[in-house]
Formats: C-alpha cells, structure tokens, sequence
C-alpha cells in the first residue's frame, strides 16, 4: 500500500516537472523571439556602402566602424571586415539634401554618424554652402574630441569675445592652428579658402608637410607661398584630388571641408 502511494506520488511530481520544463522551453523560445523582433525593428540601415541610406524597414543596420565590435549574425561576414550593427538612438539623423549620388556622400556620413558634424533644424546639411572660420574651428574640435580643461575661453582676438563660438576659436588659438591677422582680429564670420582650410586641418590633427615643393606640382602655386607645402602634401597623400590646379582662393563648402578631414582621418588611422 506505501509502494503504491510513493508510486502514485512519483508519477504525480514527474507530470508537475514535465510542465514546468514545457512551460520554461515556451518562455526561453518567446523570449528570443520577442527580442529578435524587437532588434530587427529597432535597427535601421544605416551607411554600409557609401550607397545605402536610412530605411524604414525592419532590418538590422550594418556600418562601417573602426573595429568590429561584435559578431552580429543578421550583419552576414560584413562584421568581420569591418562593420558593426548600430542602434537606432545611435544613429545620427541622415540629410534630406545629402544622397548617395554627392560627391562627399561619404564623408558626410560617416561623420555624422561618429558626431563629428551636424546638420540644420530642418534635417539639412547644406553641403554646397560655403563654411565660415568660426563653424571650421567647432567641426575640428569635436572630431578631436577637444578638451577645454575647464579653462574660460574667450576675448582672444578683437572680433571673437564671449560668443557661442569664442570657446573654438580661442581653443584653436592655444594650440596655434589659427594665429589671427595683423590687426588682431580673426573675422569668424568669412568664409575660408581653401589654402587656409588645409593648412588649419593638417595643423589640428599634426599632419607633416611635404620638406621639398616644386614649382611644377601646380600651375598656380608656386614653391615661395605660404601654403605650398600644405597643397603638395595634400595632392601627395590624395587629400584633395589630383590635380595642376589648386585654386588656394576658392571657398571651401562644408561637404569640401568635411571631405578633407575625412581624408586626412583615414590617413592618421582615426576612422
């Protein structure tokens, strides 16, 4: 009569436990099915190529980065060589009048998604507007992740006192990128050349100049102006493109600008 209780008793519990196991397999499956779900809806396709753009659709997103951080299965090989999957709250907002068919479709892209530049309220860039001295100094701070030091920036040059920019500019100042002009004024406002725009570049980020320039390297530099060292060195390691023509009074745009140091970033390793 014991045996036979014990038996039923057994049988009893075995049945409790099968359950269990039943109902824990249902909860483990729901819940990596939910949270696959959840990350397919959550990622968004974001710069793979250089072709691709933001998508609505639910699948993962793939971008380049400068490690692989993880294996994502839904990212193919593509992790391996180089691209990582990025959250959509890590995703910086793409440009309504930047498409893979602009010249620095790119550049633009990956930076921004790195937070290196930033666009308009109306979810523009502007890329063929001219940049100022003021927005140059605040782009290359930011890609050189500045640190201030909690020093108070401001007043160093006539025209740059206490302004939204002032901070940049007189950082830029402390480490000798820009030196102002005689007067002692910096003029924030104007627009730059592109002489000065790559000499303030490759001052920021410490890129070498060529030693030796010929007057043959363009028609219009010759090897006694200020920046021919800075335009030689630039053709030399395609910073800019290849060409006799350098144009150092040409005012640079903000996709041109943000070209460049793109270019002088990959080259430095930072990207």
């Amino acid at each position: 009569m014991l045996k036979k209780k014990i038996k039923k008793a057994d049988a009893h519990f075995l049945g409790i436990l099968i359950l269990f196991a039943g109902f824990s397999m249902y909860a483990v499956t729901s819940y990596f099915t939910s949270t696959n779900d959840f990350i397919e809806n959550r990622y968004v396709s974001v710069l793979g190529d250089g072709q691709s753009v933001v998508s609505t659709e639910a699948i993962p997103a793939c971008y380049s980065c400068p490690e692989p951080k993880v294996d994502f299965p839904a990212c193919g090989d593509l992790w391996k060589s180089g691209v990582c999957p990025a959250k959509l709250d890590e995703v910086k907002e793409l440009f309504n009048d930047v498409d893979s068919s602009h010249p620095h479709a790119e550049a633009i892209e990956v930076l921004a998604n790195q937070g290196v530049v930033k666009g308009y309220a109306d979810a523009s860039f502007k890329p063929d507007n001219t940049i100022n001295r003021a927005e140059l100094l605040s782009v290359l701070s930011d890609a050189l992740d500045a640190d201030f030091g909690g020093k108070v920036l401001s007043n160093c040059f006539t025209d740059v006192g206490e302004e939204w920019f002032a901070v940049f500019v007189c950082h830029a100042k402390e480490k000798g990128w820009v030196n102002g002009n005689p007067d002692g004024s910096y003029h924030p406002g104007d627009a730059v050349n592109k002489a000065a725009a790559i000499k303030i570049i490759f001052g920021a980020f410490d890129y070498g100049v060529c030693d030796t320039v010929n007057d043959s390297d363009f028609s219009d530099v010759k090897s006694a102006d200020w920046f021919a060292p800075y335009a030689c060195k630039a053709k030399q390691d395609g910073i800019i493109k290849s060409s006799d023509i350098f144009d150092p009074n040409h005012q640079v745009t903000r996709g041109e600008f943000v070209q460049m140091m793109y270019n002088v970033m990959k080259k430095k390793g930072l990207i």
